[in-house]
């Protein structure tokens, strides 16, 4: 139970860090609010692209964690209207081992992780401080 309570805390901050560099950054994140689709993030038009990054928070990196968040995005993906124009991404807290890169760069899942002041995000999209 304390695990948990832990991993939710850490959760809850890493959205909370979330939103505050989108904000500075002046980006539009929506986040999950149909029981069907609770995804953590939807950044809209991310880098000017026109296409949208649904990023998904882990508190790890293990294999297994990036396995379901694979599935998670996937299935996420799917209920959302604009699914050809989503990009799929996975949050750390930290620099993820690069096995765990290899294995979601292979599925075409876009890697981030925090810097280690969490006011910024770094990766295959790099979200700076603004």
């Amino acid at each position: 139970a304390a695990a948990t309570t832990e991993m939710r805390r850490r959760h809850h901050k890493m959205t909370n860090a979330l939103l505050d560099i989108g904000k500075r950054a002046s980006l539009k994140i929506d986040e999950g609010s149909d029981k069907a689709s609770l995804f953590d993030a939807l950044i809209r038009d991310y880098q000017g692209s026109g296409r949208h990054l649904l990023v998904e928070l882990k508190t790890d990196a293990s294999m297994s964690t990036c396995r379901l968040a694979v599935g998670q995005l996937l299935d996420y993906r799917r209920m959302h209207q604009e699914r050809a124009a989503v990009d799929l991404a996975v949050l750390f807290p930290e620099v993820p081992s690069q096995t765990a890169r290899d294995f979601l760069g292979y599925v075409g899942v876009k890697v981030l992780w925090f810097d280690k002041s969490m006011r910024a995000i770094l990766g295959d999209v790099a979200l700076p401080r603004s």
